[in-house]
């Protein structure tokens, strides 16, 4: 997610009114996935990590997200 803290590509998703990246990596064979979900921050005015949904099976943080959300 280093990406997301370029400049240029943080200032064009946020002013196409994108406000949450999410990307699921898998890891080497017989791991399970690992889900970042980036949401935009105001104050920072940059990309940050929503530590909660890090560890947590991709189809349980879809169903978490909508509660965080």
């Amino acid at each position: 997610m280093k990406t997301l803290k370029e400049e240029p590509l943080s200032s064009l998703l946020k002013s196409s009114g994108v406000v949450v990246v999410s990307c699921i990596i898998q890891r080497d064979e017989g791991r399970v996935p690992i889900r970042h979900c980036f949401h935009w921050s105001e104050e920072g005015q940059n990309f940050v990590e929503e530590p909660i949904l890090r560890h947590v099976e991709p189809p349980v943080a879809n169903l978490l997200e909508l509660v965080i959300a």
